[in-house]
């Protein structure tokens, strides 16, 4: 018979040694992960550095690229001018360009920018109707 895992501290192998849920169990400290991580992996990202893309055409695909982008590399905390003044940067097309001009002296400018650009390029039926009008205008 194979003895039990070391691990397997339960009751019925140790009859001597009962769980207790003293306090000191209840109230200690969770594990940090060392420096290198869980198992020796590394905690960073090596890879290419993320980029936000410029939005340059009335593709519904292309606005939601920037969306994604804006959502994951806009640190939490920036103040909605910051935010703005970087969505500023990547906006090329000229009706977006219009669009963001007109909330530039809202309280808050990034968050009703990206409502209106939204409506306007990011609903999931404009991609679809997209999709079909490009598989209309191709080759028979």
């Amino acid at each position: 018979m194979r003895p039990p895992h070391p691990e397997a501290h339960s009751s019925s192998y140790y009859p001597s040694r009962q769980r207790s849920y003293s306090s000191e169990r209840r109230y200690s400290r969770p594990r940090t992960p060392s420096p290198q991580g869980f198992r020796g992996k590394e905690m960073s990202y090596r890879g290419p550095r993320a980029t936000i893309p410029d939005f340059v055409h009335p593709n519904p695909r292309e606005f939601s690229r920037l969306n994604i982008a804006l959502e994951n590399l806009l640190p939490e905390d920036a103040t909605e001018r910051f935010k703005f003044q970087i969505l500023l940067d990547y906006l090329k097309l000229e009706e977006a360009l219009l669009i963001a001009d007109s909330y530039c002296n809202s309280r808050y400018p990034f968050t009703d920018t990206m409502a209106a650009l939204d409506d306007q390029f990011g609903q999931p039926h404009q991609l679809a109707l997209q999709h079909i009008a490009e598989l209309m205008d191709g080759p028979t």
